[in-house]
């Protein structure tokens, strides 16, 4: 054992405790005010000072006060540095209301008693909770403790004071460790940050360019919950047009095909109704009314009608005894089916499309306005991917259908501007060898998405993409049918191409960041509108001028907010494996990085078929690692997609194989070419296909002083019989190998069977209501170590699927992840005993 583990495990058990509490003072503040209040009629003067403290004159929950800012663009009151007392502006023979802020900055998780000494009425927050409170407004000093508990981080402490006389207060603190009071807001990004944040959730450009949607969604504190936003906005000048509101939970925003209407489905109690508004015309129409069931909806080219869809159960003969016809009954879907309908707003004409005993999903309408072009899936045992996509032409003047093709690994399709082809998405597999770039032999990834064009009149295909290593995402298809763009996986960016048919050529379109969520193109192929993100950019919305390729900021859900938070760099770190093939990656720096230190370090993978992008922010929020004083190195191990047919098809059977070896290796050249980083206090994570890369990792080497695997796999037969999706994904990763043909797969590689030799501490985390990978995966590599006597602990979240998204539990569960790392890499258990007490 490590001797630094060995001195973290004694502190443990002996408890000892070297630190001293240390007092520091809060000698400056920011303040606003005097704002002059009143009692209300018929108050009781003092006895009603209590609800004035605690009455909400302002909502403050977003506050972060800055000196020299204004409290709004009208206001005369600003933000000002005062000292301890409140030398002036103050009113005599009135009620005066005052706010003053300071800040408290730690360098890791901490308890603290707060001490208030103050002669007024008065509320003090920390991190928008009260800390402490004095309701009575005597002109007595009265001195107030409590303990808080701080984050590593900047925290705000915010006092509302109500007084009557000349006020006075301080507020000291007393802690163990380092703590400093400041006026100065110099903020890490945090979890509550991350989690508070207004975020974009859709854009939408119209047709014509001209206007352009915005769905943002903010959490409201005080209400806890989240609030969304819909505004229309102007494209050549930005100005706010109009805000969609509606009854209900507004979704499924569409604009018209032209006259810059446009479209949303507001739901109430189950109960769906389509409304119709304008950017000029504000009156809202009524398309669809109070229907349950509502999906999805498209308008026609021409705007004459729209393809609606409803969903339909079918009642089981008896719900306590099912009888399965195939693994997929045991969803809780199974019986749903998914059915077309047709309606015309002018005329009122309404009808049925389709029926039967599959599901229809619509693919697409034909530009002339006369078929629609739709999908079933068939459940196909014979062969992988064991189900076909079928694709059905279906005229709307006689309601007869034409299979056009039946497809492994078929994908979402649409029209070209004239009617005459499809561009189809599909696996390299999915026509055959026309997609495939790789020996025909060895089995591809049929995750790595291709693009075809397939001609409606003679059923020629062609693969577009054959030669283009970046992974489809989706497609837009320019009007004039020369031109089609395309949204690509690139390794782990997510960017713009275009391709030119003439040519057959792609073109990237550079979009100033580097992982595009979404993108727009209008009609006419001049301009497109797109959201993203960078590795240390947040979330921005931009406007691309494509004939010129120039791009411009068009939306900032930050703007307006002063530019606090402090970010590490993040550089692109690769090292070639055996001498023989790239693996790339790139490294988090702490915000005030200092190259002569020691850092911890946590390793991040994926491993599994996709990269892990560089968007902020996330699920495993790398910039939040890093914010508390870790270095984190995010590799990309082979079987990949996005790198390219022959890198992805290095997943398909590999199931840890050269994934652990390349993890190894790439942490073991990290630390030889990287000084700052602590050899002794290296962590790895991942989850899901991640997270069994976790477990099995840690079977093969010593090297990490703690692993983290949420959701992850630990028996691959019974992950393969179990989880919803477990066969499904096992016919791309396992393609041909059963547990009966290949125990060599789905017992030697099944990080269970090795469990005896896993002696880096660990933590299994999973939602008890994983459907994915069921909580059982977890459960037994838990009772294995228990058994072992190993160091290991886990952790269920209650009523979470496969990602833990509630509010409050993806809070504590991230938090959860920096307290373990912060046991085992800092020696700093304190967060965790915290979170997770011993009984």
């Amino acid at each position: 054992m490590k001797l630094y583990r060995i001195f973290v495990i004694m502190l443990v058990i002996t408890g000892l405790n070297f630190a001293e509490k240390k007092t520091i003072s809060a000698d400056e503040y920011l303040c606003l005010g005097p704002i002059e209040i009143s009692y209300p009629a018929f108050a009781k003067d003092d006895a009603d000072a209590k609800e004035l403290v605690k009455f909400n004159h302002f909502e403050v929950s977003k506050w972060r006060p800055v000196e020299g800012t204004r409290f709004t663009d009208n206001s005369p009151l600003e933000w000002r540095k005062i000292k301890s007392s409140l030398e002036a502006d103050f009113t005599k023979d009135k009620i005066n209301l005052y706010y003053v802020a300071f800040y408290v900055k730690n360098d890791k998780w901490t308890k603290a008693d707060v001490n208030v000494t103050a002669n007024s009425a008065f509320s003090l927050l920390c991190e928008g909770k009260e800390v402490a409170h004095n309701y009575e407004m005597n002109g007595a000093t009265l001195e107030k403790k409590k303990e808080v508990k701080l984050e590593k981080g900047n925290h705000l402490f915010l006092m509302k004071i109500i007084t009557d006389v000349q006020p006075e207060f301080k507020v000291t603190l007393e802690s163990e460790n380092e703590l400093a009071a400041t006026v100065n807001r110099t903020d890490i990004t945090s979890v509550d940050e991350m989690l508070d944040n207004r975020k974009i959730k859709e854009i939408s450009l119209s047709p014509s360019g001209k206007y352009a949607m915005i769905k943002t969604s903010e959490r409201n504190l005080a209400k806890s919950d989240d609030v969304t936003s819909i505004k229309i906005y102007r494209m050549s000048d930005k100005m706010l047009m109009g805000n969609l509101e509606g009854p209900g939970k507004v979704s499924g925003f569409q604009w018209l095909p032209a006259g810059g209407f446009y479209s949303w489905i507001s739901t109430v109690k189950g109960k769906s109704t389509i409304y119709i508004s304008g950017v000029k015309e504000k009156e809202q129409k009524i398309l669809l009314e109070e229907v349950e069931n509502l999906t999805g909806y498209k308008w026609s080219p021409d705007g004459t009608f729209i393809i609606y869809t409803l969903n339909e159960t079918k009642k089981q003969p008896d719900k306590n005894f099912l009888k399965y016809e195939k693994p997929q009954d045991r969803y809780p879907w199974a019986n749903s089916r998914s059915y077309l309908y047709y309606l015309e707003p002018e005329t009122g004409l309404n009808y049925r499309l389709t029926a039967g005993d599959l599901t229809t999903t619509l693919a697409d309408i034909n530009p002339n306005g006369s078929e629609i072009l739709f999908t079933r899936f068939v459940t196909n045992f014979d062969e992988r991917p064991y189900g076909k996509t079928e694709y059905y032409l279906l005229n709307l003047t006689d309601l007869k259908e034409k299979k056009i093709l039946e497809l492994n690994w078929g994908g979402g399709a649409k029209y070209s501007p004239y009617g005459e082809s499809l561009l189809i998405a599909g696996g390299p597999s999915t026509f055959g060898k026309s997609g495939k770039v790789i020996d025909q032999e060895v089995i591809p990834n049929d995750y790595d998405a291709q693009a075809y064009l397939y001609e409606l009149k003679s059923g020629q295909v062609k693969s577009i993409t054959r030669d283009f290593n970046p992974s489809v995402l989706d497609f837009q298809w320019v009007k004039d049918e020369k031109t089609i763009y395309f949204q690509a996986l690139d390794k782990s960016y997510k960017k713009i191409y275009r391709y030119t048919l003439k040519s057959g050529k792609f073109e990237e379109m550079r979009s100033g960041i580097e992982v595009v969520e979404d993108m727009n193109i209008s009609k006419d192929g001049k301009s497109a509108l797109y959201y993203g993100s960078s590795s240390n950019i947040t979330e921005k919305v931009y406007t691309m001028d494509l004939e010129t390729g120039e791009h411009t900021l068009f939306f900032d859900p930050e703007e307006g907010m002063p530019d606090h938070i402090q970010y590490g760099k993040v550089v692109n770190w690769n090292f070639n494996y055996l001498g023989r093939e790239e693996i790339t990656g790139r490294i988090y720096l702490p915000p005030e990085f200092d190259a002569s230190k020691k850092y911890p370090c946590i390793v991040y993978y994926y491993a599994g078929t996709s990269p892990v992008t560089r968007e902020f922010e996330g699920r495993y929020p790398k910039n939040i690692w890093a914010a508390n004083g870790y270095v984190v190195y995010v590799l990309q191990p082979a079987g990949a997609t996005g790198f390219g047919q022959d890198f992805s098809a290095k997943h398909v059977n590999d199931w840890g194989e050269l994934t652990v070896k390349q993890i190894i290796e790439g942490t073991k050249e990290l630390l030889k070419n990287h000084e700052f980083i602590d050899p002794e206090r290296v962590g790895c994570i991942g989850a899901s296909y991640g997270g069994f890369e976790t477990m099995s990792l840690i079977t093969k080497t010593d090297m990490f002083a703690a692993a983290v695997s949420h959701a992850g796999i630990s028996s691959l037969s019974s992950y393969w019989g179990e989880g919803f999706w477990g066969f499904l994904y096992s016919a791309v990763a396992t393609a041909e190998s059963f547990p009966w043909n290949r125990k060599d797969i789905y017992v030697d590689k099944s990080p269970l069977f090795s469990a005896d030799k896993i002696n880096t501490p660990l933590l299994l985390l999973h939602g008890n209501s994983d459907t994915n990978v069921p909580r059982g995966e977890s459960i037994q590599m838990y009772t294995a170590l228990r058994l072992l006597g190993k160091d290991v602990e886990l952790i269920e979240v209650a009523g979470q699927d496969h990602h833990i998204m509630q509010y409050d539990k993806r809070k504590k569960w991230t938090k959860t992840i920096i307290a373990w790392f912060d046991k085992y890499l800092k020696g700093e258990d304190a967060w965790w005993n915290d979170l997770y007490p011993e009984e």
